[in-house]
C-alpha cells in the first residue's frame, strides 16, 4: 500500500506539470545564435572555470565593429591618478577655474581691490539713505543711520590704506602699471606757461 501511495503522488505531479505547462503561452522562438557560441566581449567573470564544474561558452574580443575595446580594460588604474594629475601648483598645472579663482583671490586681497570693494559697500550704505529719506519709515532710518556713516568710514580708511602715503597721482600710476620710477612730484606734465 506505502508503494502504491508514492507511484500516485508521483503520477500525480507529473499531470500537474504537464497542465501547468499546457496553460503557459507558448514563448517566441529565439533568434538563432552564431554556430561559435554568443558574443560576450571582454568580460572577465565569463572566464573558463578552472573546476571544471561550470561549462560557459568561450569569450570572445568582437565588441561593436570598428571599436577596439582590449586597450581600455588594461588601463583601469590611470583614471585613479588622472585626477591627481591634473591639479599641481609646483608644477604649474592646474585648472582654468582654479586659475581664475586664484587671480580673483589675489585681486581682491590687494590694496586697490580693498579700495573697489570698499566702493560698493559705500555705494550701499548711500543707497540706503536714499531709500530711507524716499519713503520715510522708522526701520530706514534706523538702517541708514548705522549703515551709512559705517561704510563711509569704512571707504575712508580703505582709500587711506590704498594711497599710503603717497599723492594721488602718484598712487593712481602705479596702480594701473605705469613706470613711476622718473615721475617727480615738483614737475608739471601737463600743459605750458600760464599766463
Amino acid at each position: 500500500m506505502a508503494g502504491d501511495d508514492a507511484e500516485d503522488r508521483v503520477k500525480r505531479a507529473e499531470r500537474l506539470a504537464r497542465e501547468i505547462l499546457a496553460r503557459r503561452p507558448r514563448a517566441q522562438a529565439a533568434p538563432e545564435e552564431p554556430a561559435d557560441g554568443p558574443d560576450l566581449g571582454d568580460t572577465p567573470a565569463l572566464a573558463p572555470d578552472p573546476t571544471g564544474l561550470v561549462d560557459l561558452p568561450e569569450v570572445h574580443d568582437a565588441g561593436a565593429p570598428g571599436v577596439d575595446y582590449r586597450g581600455s580594460f588594461d588601463r583601469v588604474h590611470q583614471r585613479e591618478t588622472g585626477a591627481l594629475d591634473r591639479f599641481d601648483p609646483e608644477a604649474g598645472k592646474m585648472g582654468l577655474g582654479t586659475r581664475i579663482q586664484l587671480a580673483v583671490r589675489a585681486s581682491v586681497r590687494s590694496p586697490f581691490g580693498r579700495f573697489i570693494v570698499a566702493i560698493l559697500l559705500g555705494l550701499v550704505g548711500v543707497s540706503l539713505a536714499i531709500v530711507a529719506l524716499t519713503f520715510q519709515t522708522v526701520p530706514l532710518y534706523v538702517a541708514a543711520g548705522v549703515l551709512t556713516p559705517a561704510s563711509l568710514v569704512y571707504l575712508y580708511i580703505r582709500y587711506q590704506q590704498w594711497l599710503g602715503h603717497k599723492r594721488y597721482l602718484f598712487r593712481l600710476l602705479e596702480t594701473l602699471g605705469e613706470d613711476v620710477s622718473d615721475f617727480d612730484i615738483n614737475r608739471r606734465y601737463r600743459g605750458g606757461k600760464r599766463s
